[in-house]
């Protein structure tokens, strides 16, 4: 009886494995239409943009590469939501030892005068932090490299946030390196992510989570988010500034319904994701490029006892496929596709 018992567990569980993971691949899923006001494609580069980031006066970093090609071609552009009829501008980095450049998070931060950018750079040797410092002079930006940072406890990196100028979060995706024990981390769902505090080197200040990507801070820097690919959601966790470690915080957290790529936060505090609604298309797309996958931008309220969810733009792939990055500035909003393009709607919403 006891046989029977324990195989009709272990029926029951692999079950349940199985419907969770269709559940996230959103078969099931049909995906509309949805703009937030008039909506613009943008003339851009054939790679796919990986990671934004928005500085001061509406300046934003663009991070793009061609990541099929061998070595790794990649660029870093700006953009200026206050001046978008200046299009995109392609920063000169100088300095930088040879090696193939394959920027998928960027982050900045201003210190004592001078801006530095962290960037993640995927290669094939492993994945590296590169930072450099970046320069406006006469309206031709440049960054000159400064150090590649490397750690043991540095994995599988996905975004990183600079919170000074040798000090930052960095999201580990998963935690195999090689090819099949990432898959099998992966379907098996193993919570084997995390965040990590560098400064430069890296201790763990997180709990274990499912495959984080994406991280910002709040503008008061009590908060910070972080995106959950597979894992369907956005963790928040209030930063302690003396130590720099994270708390869970269940009231600055949210499950969503699509596979949140990156997590942008507002000068009001405001959480917005870029996601992909449905993960079949999005997996069919990136092996084989049969399906254009949807795109969907959610903005996210955290009030003093409930939470607000907005879905502020949706396409089913035909505008822009794949979203996988979004900032908001002055009711103008920039959404990139990891595929290829740009977008720039108005979002003259009454929040």
């Amino acid at each position: 009886m006891w046989k029977f018992l324990l195989v009709s567990f272990v029926g029951l569980v692999v079950v349940q494995h199985i419907l969770t993971f269709v559940y996230i691949m959103g078969y099931h899923k049909f995906v509309f239409k949805h703009r937030p006001g008039k909506c613009k494609v943008l003339s851009f580069i054939d790679y796919g943009v990986a990671d934004m980031e928005l500085m001061p006066d509406g300046l934003v970093l663009v991070a793009s590469s061609n990541y099929r090609s061998n070595p790794k071609i990649g660029v870093i552009h700006t953009f200026n939501l206050s001046r978008p009829e200046d299009g995109f501008v392609r920063i000169v980095i100088s300095g930088r030892p040879q090696g193939s450049f394959h920027p998928i998070g960027l982050s900045s931060v201003c210190d004592a005068g001078s801006s530095y950018v962290f960037v993640v750079n995927k290669q094939n040797m492993g994945d590296f932090i590169e930072v450099f410092e970046l320069s406006m002079k006469e309206n031709k930006p440049t960054m000159r490299f400064l150090k590649e940072i490397n750690d043991p406890l540095m994995r599988r990196l996905s975004d990183v946030l600079a919170v000074g100028p040798d000090q930052f979060y960095v999201t580990n995706q998963a935690y195999s390196l090689d090819p099949g024990g990432r898959l099998f981390e992966h379907y098996m769902m193993f919570p084997w992510g995390s965040v990590l505090y560098c400064d430069p080197s890296c201790r763990l200040v997180s709990n274990p989570i499912f495959e984080p990507s994406g991280i910002h801070m709040s503008p008061d820097k009590k908060y910070v988010y972080v995106s959950l690919l597979y894992g369907m959601g956005v963790h928040g966790y209030k930063r302690d500034p003396a130590t720099n470690a994270l708390t869970p915080q269940t009231d600055r957290s949210v499950s969503l319904s699509s596979l949140v790529d990156n997590v942008f936060v507002d000068v009001n505090g405001s959480v917005w994701t870029a996601s992909h609604p449905a993960a079949f298309k999005y997996e069919a797309y990136e092996k084989h490029k049969r399906i254009l996958p949807p795109s969907q931008v959610l903005h996210i309220r955290f009030r003093a006892s409930s939470k607000e969810i907005f879905e502020v733009y949706s396409d089913d792939g035909t505008q822009l496929p794949a979203s996988s990055s979004v900032v908001f500035y002055r009711d103008k909003l920039l959404i990139a596709s990891r595929s290829k393009g740009m977008l720039l709607c108005d979002a003259n919403i009454n929040w």
